[in-house]
């Protein structure tokens, strides 16, 4: 963070843009949940003392949170923007994820969007647009968020795009489809060799949308429904529901009856295809439900458990364990920290590096390796979620701590830390 641009006016500021910026990500690992409480937070003794500490250099006093989202109105949004996905790539670099690729080479990249907060009345020219049948109209924000996901539960930012109305006017609003050219261009750009499966819903099943997989060389799953391309959905049932059709069935742990099948070489366009299905009965509920997706994976009675529970089902994991968690357990996206310039996109950016950072917290083995560094007895694999037993009390006790407990030198050593390689602790919680 200490490399940030500066916009103000060098002779006139009082704090460094490193510091503000770090009071910035402060407010998300500590769930503060606004600035008004971030502002209570650091009225604790010690804070000022380990934020120098911290940073290295002289901190005569605190920023105000009013002082730090002015900086963040002027930053540009691409700096924190970069600094995330820079986080993602030192964990592929680490080679920390190599271990939940799917099929032992693609690593799962799901993407989807989301909204952000809304207004009753136009926040800004780009605003998107609900309108009601009561006669009311929502001016709104979204984004579409790319994450590399892993059927463990982690979830890290690979890149994003804000849904925004072009300026001066339009004809159509528009949608997160129209910008996932530019989402995708940005992933393949700062990541041209990676291996990539894109997972994304039935809203991308389209020609254009499929030659970006082809020409980018992405594997993909594309959730599959009866109004996406109708024709081909046709098609793909007839082959599907042939008496003679191949089918594997199974029942699960929970006693759920599993039915699957699959439609191979499927022609659309210049492209072929294959459609998978999975159909779930729930014997006591009578519930039924049907997973279904297109793929360029050819699918047989060997793989097409795998493809649908390891490869198309994990596109819930941007949904449960990035926006879920984000939206209500501590980082309160829905909540408009500051609506100027750039401030609501660097804060959006902030919360993905501080939900970056808290898993490594809590799902790896660092804490187990500092309380035994620290010369406590204690099981190698034990992990920050074994001992604070939820992101938000880990969140609060680390703001609670930063305030009230000077870091000692164990925690300033950079020379300890250069060399731990965290190693990820499973947990279905």
């Amino acid at each position: 963070m200490g490399a940030l641009s500066d916009f103000r006016v060098p002779d006139a500021i009082t704090f460094k843009a490193q510091q503000l910026a770090v009071e910035a990500l402060l407010l998300f690992l500590g769930f503060s949940g606004s600035r008004g409480q971030f502002r209570e937070d650091m009225r604790a003794d010690e804070f000022r003392a380990n934020l120098e500490r911290l940073l290295n250099q002289p901190v005569e006093r605190l920023a105000s949170p009013d002082a730090v989202n002015y900086f963040l109105v002027g930053l540009p949004d691409v700096e924190l923007a970069k600094l995330g996905v820079d986080m993602t790539a030192h964990l592929l670099r680490q080679r920390s994820l190599e271990d939940f690729r799917f099929q032992d080479r693609y690593y799962l990249v799901a993407v989807d969007g989301t909204e952000l907060f809304r207004f009753h009345q136009s926040h800004c020219p780009s605003c998107l647009v609900r309108k009601h049948k009561n006669g009311t109209t929502d001016y709104f924000h979204s984004v579409l968020e790319a994450k590399l996901v892993t059927s463990t539960g982690l979830a890290f930012t690979m890149g994003c795009e804000f849904i925004e109305n072009p300026p001066g006017g339009y004809d159509k609003q528009t949608c997160e489809r129209n910008h996932f050219p530019a989402l995708a261009r940005k992933i393949r750009e700062r990541f041209p060799r990676l291996p990539v499966c894109a997972l994304v819903d039935s809203l991308y099943a389209c020609e254009p949308i499929l030659d970006i997989f082809l020409d980018y060389g992405w594997a993909f799953f594309i959730s599959f429904k009866e109004g996406s391309i109708p024709t081909l959905y046709q098609r793909a049932m007839h082959w599907i529901e042939r008496p003679d059709a191949p089918v594997v069935r199974e029942v699960d742990a929970d006693g759920r009856a599993l039915t699957f099948r699959w439609a191979c070489n499927l022609q659309y366009r210049t492209h072929t295809l294959h459609a998978i299905v999975c159909d779930v009965h729930h014997p006591k509920t009578g519930e039924k439900t049907r997973f279904m997706y297109l793929t360029d994976f050819r699918p047989d009675k060997l793989n097409i458990r795998e493809l649908i529970n390891l490869g198309g089902r994990q596109r819930f994991k941007i949904e449960n364990l990035g926006f879920n968690v984000q939206k209500n357990c501590g980082y309160r996206l829905e909540h408009c920290y500051g609506g100027k310039g750039s401030a609501w996109k660097n804060y959006y950016h902030l919360i993905q590096i501080a939900h970056a950072l808290h898993q490594v917290m809590l799902r790896t083995d660092l804490q187990g390796r500092l309380l035994q560094e620290a010369g406590h007895s204690v099981p190698t694999r034990t992990s920050a979620l074994g001992v604070f037993r939820s992101l938000r009390n880990l969140a609060r006790r680390l703001i609670e701590s930063f305030g009230t407990r000077i870091l000692n030198a164990f925690a300033l050593n950079t020379e300890f830390a250069a060399f731990i390689r965290p190693h990820w602790v499973c947990n279905s919680t």
